[in-house]
């Protein structure tokens, strides 16, 4: 909506065994943030992860590679309410320097765009943001 920011940093953890995701959300949407951990199984040849939210909402799922980036199949989001939602995602990389996200809401046979964002590398901050874990 042009009207929020959602700054996301990724780095490897244990010894690059797993990469964590942190995000925070601020502006019109904010503030609101979470926190992913991606990890590869390599007997289904896919990549797994659980994401945590700030409300309380969490996730598992799995990233499959696509000739032009990642994309996440349905997988249910577990409201803090106790209700579900079926989301997927698509991250298509649009140049060496940014990536978009499209996720998407299952509701019957339909699908409905939920957002759209586009990100653009930014130089490293400074300094750690204790609202994005440290980073």
């Amino acid at each position: 909506d042009g009207g929020s920011t959602d700054v996301q940093c990724f780095r490897p953890v244990y010894g690059g065994t797993f990469v964590r995701s942190n995000h925070l959300v601020e502006g019109a949407r904010g503030p609101y943030g979470g926190e992913t951990i991606f990890s590869w199984d390599a007997e289904e040849g896919v990549v797994t992860y659980t994401y945590w939210d700030t409300s309380g909402g969490t996730s598992r799922g799995t990233m499959i590679p696509t000739d032009t980036g990642l994309r996440a199949p349905d997988e249910t989001y577990d409201t803090p309410d106790g209700s579900q939602m079926v989301i997927s995602s698509r991250w298509t990389i649009t140049s060496d320097e940014s990536w978009q996200q499209v996720v998407e809401q299952l509701s019957g046979d339909a699908r409905k765009t939920l957002w759209t964002i586009d990100y653009t590398r930014a130089p490293l901050s400074s300094g750690p943001r204790p609202e994005l874990g440290g980073n």
